[in-house]
Parts: structure tokens; sequence; C-alpha cells
């Protein structure tokens, strides 16, 4: 796999390798997947609360 330590060297991998072997960029992909799973998680615990107590 790709190791690009910041975003500037990512793009000069990207002319070498397919995007998929580039760590960081999967890593971000993941953060994001990540951040929208806890967002919808967050907000059907908001609805059950408002059920709990109404």
């Amino acid at each position: 796999m790709a190791k690009a330590l910041n975003p500037d060297q990512c793009g000069i991998l990207h002319q070498y390798y397919p995007i998929s072997e580039c760590c960081l960029c999967n890593a971000n992909a993941r953060i994001r997947e990540l951040q929208l799973e806890v967002g919808k998680l967050k907000s059907k615990a908001k609805r059950k609360r408002v059920k709990a107590n109404p």
C-alpha cells in the first residue's frame, strides 16, 4: 500500500497508484463513513428520548 504523509503527496502518488491503494484517502473515506454513522445513531437516540419523555 502506498503511504502519503500529507495530502500534497497524495496527488503525486495518484499518478502512479490507484486511489484505493492510498492509505490516506482510505482513512479519510472511512472517517467520513463513521461520522455519518455516528450522526444517524445520534438522531435515532434523540428520537427515542423524545418518545420516552413526552
